[in-house]
């Protein structure tokens, strides 16, 4: 098994294209985390049930 030796331009290109794919889904999806609850909020309140030392 030999692997192909990359050129530094290949590396450049291969560590670019995250950055370049990221700009793409950026305005696709309005941004690329979305944080969503696990149960129901039905008001400010219920903030003191979920959220208590």
């Amino acid at each position: 098994m030999s692997e192909k030796q990359l050129t530094k331009e290949e590396l450049l290109a291969k560590a670019e294209k995250p950055a370049k794919d990221a700009l793409i889904l950026h305005p696709f999806y309005q941004g690329k985390i979305q944080i969503v609850p696990k149960c129901s909020i039905w008001d400010f309140s219920a903030f003191g049930v979920w959220y208590v030392d």
